[in-house]
């Protein structure tokens, strides 16, 4: 039997007796969606036909020929300055359901100060504080003293409560140049104590799982590097075990520097964050690169529970900046803050260094909120050069399991720049069945693309991918085919494409708008209709020719080049300009592609990481 391709049948007339049917075939449909009749109250008699997702609580409504007719009715309030709220949603997708009170306490320390205000000055003193201290001490370390070790430090479980402070003179002092809040750099080195490993593959800290584990232990105001390669990572928190409750829980980085040299001192991996309610906070951690160009990270999870926090970082690496997943697990990372982070790559390392593949990347893992984020560089290496990479995969061999899924993934207020491709959301791949469930972005901009072709893709793997939602995004691609690929096998139950800002392509078939696939070739929104089984495509702006299967409520235009549709696309001023043809054609007469008013205000400063206050 044939399987149904689409919810909205054109070329015949839909009747109150087909809608149960059409949707009864599609077990995605089933399992998403019920179905309401709302009646014959569009002009014509078209039927109208309530979607309302199980997982979002939100009700979107289309007619017979699959025009939304409430598009624009649902936004999310959330300051993007990190005043969300846990467990609630944005556009159906779930946000994390803990966040994480970081707040920088020293004053409410009580406990035994080790190397009192001045701070210790050699190795044997830290060792011995370190196993001296209970939670409530403040171990203090010289700023300007470097601590060398060829061992890694074991940091252990601690009786008592509250925490520990690891921290440097100058910031137990005040007297340092960063208040919570501002992001530490190289010039800040000389109010650090120098944290070094200097033994091959040796981390600088390691926290352990076991019955009797480390937790509550915070490190302020150090700089944590080595003098020697590094396979592994300098702050290396151990999930991997699958007793969740034996797992590292509350460690913190707390304005610190983690940092390698490439190809001097390469440094694989900065930080595996494998623990419960841990963070990074105001971090600089950079120059991660593997000397034999395998994957390299700034922060990589793989068994964390969570709920985690990075937040106000720089995050630079070749391979991944951040990843979720990699390797085989015992459980899928969930509930993370990921807010204000710089992700760059140095341009200067591109044919030098191999293994590039992209900025962010999730390839199993739960509620991840990403917002107020800036991506900066990404090339043709490793990989096609996307910024942000979205699929549930487990590796090769290690089999199928429930922790290899993705679900809950929201971007929010985020600017990419300088990719060589947008984004891949990608369905399960490899060994994995998992289907990839409810992404979305938000007021998200893809610009200052690289020379050549780029493309975004929305690929079903071996499961197909349900509640993609794409909402004021404003998207650059171009080259020489669709520049947004929409295929593969079966049917997700949802995508939503409203009020964004794209271009075609320039391949013979362009007029079917920016949408196309290869397999089977389909163009316009036949691709869509494909692969998906509702759909609502609408108050988009397309600088194209938008002629071939033309969706009704969308704008299409060859009157300027994608460019020229901003007020100062070369100076970084990426709204709509005023009297262009893309102006107020968006639901509610607003401007499709992302609010860059609202865009430039979250990313004030994720740059040079100078927030006026903690977050």
């Amino acid at each position: 039997m044939a399987r149904r391709r689409r919810l909205y049948l054109r070329g015949r007339s839909a009747s109150f007796g087909d809608v149960p049917a059409i949707l009864g075939t599609s077990p995605n449909a089933q399992s998403a969606f019920t179905q309401h009749i709302t009646g014959q109250t569009k002009a014509g008699g078209s039927l109208l036909i309530s979607l309302i997702p199980r997982h979002a609580g939100v009700t979107y409504s289309y007619d017979a020929n699959g025009v939304s007719l409430n598009a624009g009715v649902v936004n999310s309030s959330l300051i993007p300055t990190g005043d969300w709220v846990p467990g609630t949603q944005i556009l159906g997708a779930n946000l994390p359901l803990v966040k994480l009170d970081t707040t920088y306490n020293l004053a409410g320390q009580g406990g035994t100060v080790h190397g009192t205000s001045a701070g210790m000055t050699t190795q044997a003193e830290f060792d011995t504080a370190v196993t001296n201290a209970v939670r409530g001490d403040v171990i203090v370390l010289r700023s300007g003293f470097t601590f060398d070790k060829t061992t890694t430090r074991i940091i252990p479980a601690k009786a008592g409560t509250g925490w520990i402070y690891v921290i440097s003179s100058d910031f137990y002092n005040d007297l340092q140049l960063k208040a919570p809040g501002q992001r530490v750099t190289v010039a800040d080195v000389g109010n650090m104590a120098t944290v070094r490993s200097t033994n091959t593959n040796t981390a600088a800290f390691t926290f352990n799982h076991g019955t009797s584990h480390p937790t509550h232990w915070r490190f302020v105001g150090l700089n944590i590097t080595t003098t020697n390669n590094q396979q592994n990572a300098l702050f290396n928190i151990l999930g991997n075990t699958a007793t969740t409750a034996n797992i590292p829980e509350w460690i913190g980085l707390d304005r610190c520097r983690i940092w390698g040299t490439p190809g001097t001192v390469n440094v694989r991996r900065g930080v595996q964050m494998d623990g419960a309610s841990c963070f990074a906070v105001d971090c600089d951690i950079i120059g991660h690169r593997d000397a034999n160009n395998s994957d390299s990270q700034a922060i990589a999870i793989n068994h964390a529970p969570g709920p985690l926090k990075i937040v106000n970082c720089r995050l630079q690496a070749a391979s991944e900046n951040f990843i979720s997943g990699g390797s085989s697990s015992f459980r899928q990372p969930a509930d993370v803050e990921f807010g204000l982070n710089w992700l760059d790559k140095d341009p200067a390392w591109e044919g030098v260094y191999g293994g590039i593949k992209n900025n962010w990347e999730v390839k199993f893992g739960a509620r991840f909120y990403v917002y107020g984020c800036v991506m900066d560089y990404c090339w043709i290496s490793g990989q096609t050069g996307p910024a942000i990479v979205v699929k549930s995969t487990s590796q090769t061999g290690v089999g199928d399991g429930a922790q290899y899924k993705t679900n809950d993934i929201i971007f929010e207020n985020v600017l990419c720049r300088y990719y060589q491709e947008p984004f891949n959301i990608l369905g399960s791949t490899e060994d994995s069945t998992q289907s990839v469930d409810r992404v979305v972005m938000k007021n998200v901009l893809f610009v200052q693309k690289r020379a050549g072709n780029a493309r975004a893709t929305i690929l079903h793997g071996r499961a197909p991918m349900n509640g993609i939602v794409l909402k004021n995004v404003t998207l650059e691609t171009g080259g020489t085919y669709y520049q947004v690929v929409v295929e593969g096998t079966g049917q997700g139950d949802m995508l939503i494409i409203e009020d964004c800002l794209l271009n075609g392509g320039v391949t013979p078939n362009w007029n079917g708008g920016p949408f196309g696939s290869g397999t089977p070739a389909l163009s316009g929104i036949a691709a869509i209709a494909d692969t998906y089984v509702a759909r609502s495509v609408t108050g988009n702006a397309c600088r194209s020719t938008w002629t071939a299967q033309t969706e009704p409520g969308n704008t299409s235009s060859t009157a300027s080049t994608f460019q020229a549709c901003m007020i100062n696309y070369a100076g970084g001023d990426y709204g709509i300009a005023p009297g262009n043809w893309a102006k107020g054609v968006a639901t509610g007469g607003t401007d499709p592609g992302a609010d860059w008013t609202i865009v430039s205000t979250a990313i004030n400063h994720t740059v040079d990481g100078q927030w006026p206050t903690e977050h």
